[in-house]
């Protein structure tokens, strides 16, 4: 569900033009914005990623669209990765930015912000959960961006590491 991690029109004529939407990426990432340019765990084109125990470990830097660190600064990150039946859970550490949850869900569907924390979309009788140790913000509330390349709205969540890291765990249930 990713779609592309910056959307630019390669044949103008043949692709569409966002228009009234927020366009953004779908990717779980974590970025940094200095200035007008993004770094991102998703430009990162060295990564480090092991598999052990049924858990995948990625290992890298944030790195801007041509694959460059900003300035002489290196932003290492660390984010593990964890299947369970019906749940995702991701551990993730890094010193600076923000890890961007995007959770695939159509304007219409209910979102309900605990009192926790936890943050609830419900998918007619199926409920999908966020939860998270680090801290939890929604720049745009419930509004949503969307994804021309896969056709996806989503609901952008921000969660910030305490002491440079965090855990979120999404999981999937039944009503």
């Amino acid at each position: 569900c990713a779609g592309r991690g910056q959307y630019t029109l390669k044949e103008a004529n043949n692709m569409q033009i966002p228009v009234d939407v927020r366009q953004e990426c779908l990717a779980l990432r974590i970025e940094k914005r200095v200035g007008e340019v993004v770094y991102s765990s998703i430009y990162e084109d060295c990564a480090q990623i092991l598999v052990e125990d049924g858990r995948i470990t990625v290992r890298g830097l944030l790195k801007d669209i041509c694959h460059n660190t900003p300035g002489n600064q290196k932003i290492p990150y660390v984010m593990r990765y964890g299947l369970g039946e019906g749940s995702l859970q991701v551990e993730a550490e890094f010193s600076d930015g923000v890890l961007i949850c995007p959770l695939i869900s159509r304007a219409d569907e209910m979102v309900e912000i605990g009192e926790d924390g936890i943050i609830t979309v419900r998918k007619g009788k199926i409920l999908v959960k966020l939860e998270t140790s680090g801290c939890i913000r929604l720049p745009y509330g419930i509004g949503r961006i969307f994804n021309l390349v896969p056709g996806l709205q989503a609901l952008r969540t921000e969660l910030k590491t305490k002491k440079g890291r965090l855990e979120l765990r999404l999981t999937i249930s039944k009503e």
